[in-house]
């Protein structure tokens, strides 16, 4: 019963497609103001499979080259995993493992000197 709490609370908080493919519903932008640089322009692509069983791939397009961090923070705030990443001009993809983390809910933060997407993620057993 528990299981099944969770998995209808991660419907409820963002739109996934059936096929486990993210709709832009569920993901978030937020700006982060650098004065004097240039903009990088970031947008996900999709992450998938929904919900996560052992390791996911997530799509980022970057309108420039640019080095940022990839973050995996679970539902106490606690960083579960935190990656640096090379992101090239155009669309960039990573696989990312969650074998040996907890089953719940889980935020993914890609965060650029300039920029920073969000992602909400379920890991199961």
């Amino acid at each position: 019963m528990k299981t099944l709490q969770i998995v209808v609370m991660a419907f409820a908080m963002s739109a996934i497609s059936l096929k486990g493919m993210a709709q832009r519903e569920n993901l978030a932008e937020d700006n982060v103001p650098a004065e004097g640089t240039e903009v990088i322009a970031l947008k996900w692509g999709a992450v998938y499979p929904a919900p996560v069983v052992s390791s996911f791939t997530c799509s980022v397009n970057s309108s420039a080259e640019a080095g940022a961090v990839l973050r995996l923070i679970d539902i106490a705030g606690r960083t579960a995993l935190e990656r640096p990443v090379a992101l090239l001009t155009g669309d960039n993809r990573f696989e990312v493992s969650m074998a040996d983390m907890a089953p719940g809910m889980y935020q993914l933060v890609l965060q650029t000197d300039m920029k920073r997407l969000t992602f909400k993620l379920l890991k199961s057993q």
